[in-house]
């Protein structure tokens, strides 16, 4: 067993593909697995990051533990991500999307001291980049000490960030196949509320900003905003909180 299984579901970036990689090679922390799942709508869509993957590999024999894998697109990300964590069998998961990268090379070597401490989940800040800006994105102590005492209320402001400044320990947790959009904050109220946790607001990913986010396809449809808050408002029996129905009022 690794200590740690970094588990990317791509889809049809293998530019992203080759520079996440590049930065893992890198790391100072080697004992890690590359969980790789590929979501595609005919096997042609994976021929350039499979040809990536195995180029990696040759050029990299001392990573031992590269795996790739296809999944047959059934437009929902959580089984593309959850075909990820198939592959997994390290100690920890450390989710990595296929726009974003370590920062540096002791990343990975800081997100494993953070759990190793004891803590089941923890997450660190992050670099925001695009073709034209770049800024650091963190989460506030004020913001920590909300959620501390009520995971729910990532809800009302998922604080947290990018899924890919995450790692948890690994409990046979699968996404939500139910949320497009909201799939990361239904995975940290659930962490937060089976397990204690530490962050770090050091940015230790930079995040690739693009156009062709599924962020920005989910934020011209409103409809599928609304209901997916609905889902996880209901996921959580909030329904007593007024705070929380008086947020969904406003979607």
């Amino acid at each position: 067993m690794k200590t740690v299984s970094i588990c990317i579901p791509a889809y049809n970036n293998p530019d992203g593909i080759q520079k996440l990689l590049d930065s893992i090679s890198i790391q100072t922390f080697t004992d890690y697995e590359i969980c790789i799942s590929e979501d595609v709508r005919d096997e042609s869509d994976s021929t350039k990051t499979k040809d990536i993957v195995d180029l990696f590999k040759k050029e990299h024999p001392e990573i031992k533990d590269v795996f790739y894998k296809t999944h047959k697109s059934t437009k929902r990300p959580g089984d593309n991500w959850n075909n990820s964590l198939d592959m997994a069998s390290g100690e920890y998961i450390k989710m990595m999307l296929h726009d974003d990268w370590f920062t540096d090379n002791t990343s990975l070597e800081c997100f494993v001291n953070m759990v190793k401490e004891g803590y089941d989940f923890a997450f660190s800040g992050t670099w925001q980049i695009s073709e034209d800006m770049r800024y650091k994105r963190y989460t506030t102590d004020e913001e920590i000490t909300v959620f501390e005492n009520d995971a729910e209320a990532l809800i009302k402001a998922q604080t947290i960030g990018a899924p890919s400044a995450v790692i948890f320990r690994n409990r046979n947790f699968r996404f939500s196949p139910n949320l497009k959009w909201l799939i990361d904050m239904d995975m940290y109220i659930r962490c937060l509320r089976n397990g204690n946790f530490t962050y770090t607001k050091k940015p230790l990913v930079s995040i690739g900003i693009s156009d062709m986010q599924l962020t920005n396809y989910c934020m011209d449809n409103p409809k599928l905003v609304r209901k997916e808050y609905k889902y996880l408002y209901s996921t959580f029996s909030n329904e007593g909180k007024k705070k929380y129905k008086d947020f969904l009022k406003n979607i």
